[in-house]
């Protein structure tokens, strides 16, 4: 049962991302920031989102441009998701369903099925239950993408219009692309590993209740971590957020001066765990 619950909340991370792929694909190149706030949404969540699509081979940094995103024009999902929104005006309605996992799994299997679908086929197929696949079958139709048979209340067939047709397309796509890499979140503790390994970070600290044995299961791990001049912060984020890090970045320049502005913090830090550069750390610290 835990591991249905944690594939399905990969799952639902996966579509969530989408919104942040929308983005690049009808407004071109961002950087991680800017994604955030066109999002309305935090720098770490979009660097997150930006890492899962990196990971899934749907988006790119253009060469010499480390901080920004484009998609990769070669992916079906990618061509596939232009024409849609392009079509449909790049609506609203239409991306919302597809960051909905029971509406990606119905239309998965309608796209699969040229000759209708059941109510109980989809039930049997989906798993889901019958109010969310009536709730969902009912919103397809509001939306002009799905007819209902008027001879048989149960059956359900794709409209033959473009938009919906890509629609479906799409639906069926985005399953394979996200099942696919469900599994493949590496755990807390080895992108911890790596980004201790990362040269281009010069201390880690791992702070908070976490730190100290005191936190549960649905705790953070707060990290913070100290990179050498020139590196992207969006890099860093990208490459070692995870749903389950809490991770601050700072700049050499960007950490003496947090330490200036709150020297508490000298405090705090000092019943952290130290991951790496312990002497720099002591060094800054205690003025030596």
């Amino acid at each position: 049962m835990q591991n249905n619950a944690f594939f399905e909340y990969n799952y639902t991370m996966n579509l969530y991302a989408l919104k942040y792929l929308f983005l690049l694909i009808f407004e071109g190149e961002k950087t991680s920031r800017e994604l955030s706030e066109a999002a309305g949404r935090s720098l770490s969540n979009a660097s997150h989102a930006m890492r899962i699509l990196c990971r899934l081979g749907l988006v790119k940094h253009p060469e010499k441009r480390v901080r920004s995103w484009v998609i990769d024009p070669t992916k079906k999902l990618n061509l596939l998701l232009e024409k849609l929104l392009f079509i449909t005006r790049n609506d609203a309605d239409n991306k919302g369903l597809l960051q909905l996992s029971t509406a990606i799994k119905i239309g998965s299997r309608l796209h699969q099925s040229k000759g209708g679908h059941t109510i109980p086929a989809l039930l049997e197929s989906t798993g889901l239950s019958k109010m969310s696949t009536i709730k969902i079958l009912n919103k397809l139709v509001a939306h002009n993408l799905l007819r209902k048979d008027t001879s048989r209340p149960n059956k359900y067939y794709v409209i033959p219009a473009m938009s919906a047709q890509l629609f479906f397309a799409v639906c069926n796509k985005i399953e394979h692309t996200l099942i696919k890499d469900t599994g493949s979140e590496l755990a807390p503790q080895v992108l911890i590993k790596r980004l201790a390994k990362d040269k281009s970070v010069l201390i880690l600290v791992h702070y908070g209740s976490s730190s100290r044995g005191k936190g549960d299961r649905l705790s953070d791990i707060d990290l913070l971590a100290v990179t050498r001049d020139k590196i992207s912060r969006g890099d860093i984020l990208a490459r070692y957020s995870h749903k389950g890090i809490d991770l601050s970045v700072y700049s050499k320049s960007g950490f003496l001066q947090l330490l200036k502005s709150q020297p508490d913090f000298i405090s705090n830090i000092s019943m952290a765990r130290i991951l790496k550069g312990r002497d720099i750390l002591h060094a800054v610290t205690h003025g030596n």
